[in-house]
């Protein structure tokens, strides 16, 4: 009998103001919730998130509310204009079977 994947317990879900990109613990917490970090030539920073690859549903869910949060602070840093967004959001769309 296979048994569902779980999550590594961490405490409560990460939010998006907390998050600092070299904490490891972070970083572990982003890839049970399905979202993968990649950090561009220029130092910005990729978020691509693809619900299907969350270690469970309720994960998924908590890093689709973690890339929304994301998305809103990034809306309020200020504007450099070498650097327009620090950050890249990218979406993937979860196809249930």
């Amino acid at each position: 009998m296979q048994q569902c994947p779980q999550a590594t317990p961490v405490g409560p879900r990460l939010k998006a103001s907390d998050f600092v990109a070299g904490n490891q613990q972070h970083l572990k917490q982003l890839q049970d919730m399905g979202i993968r970090l990649m950090t561009m030539a220029d130092g910005r920073i990729q978020l691509l998130h693809t619900a299907s690859e969350a270690v469970t549903p309720q994960l998924a869910e908590e890093g689709l509310v973690f890339m929304q949060e994301m998305i809103t602070l990034s809306k309020t840093q200020p504007v450099d204009s070498k650097y327009p967004s620090s950050i890249f959001i990218v979406f993937t769309v979860w196809k249930k079977i």
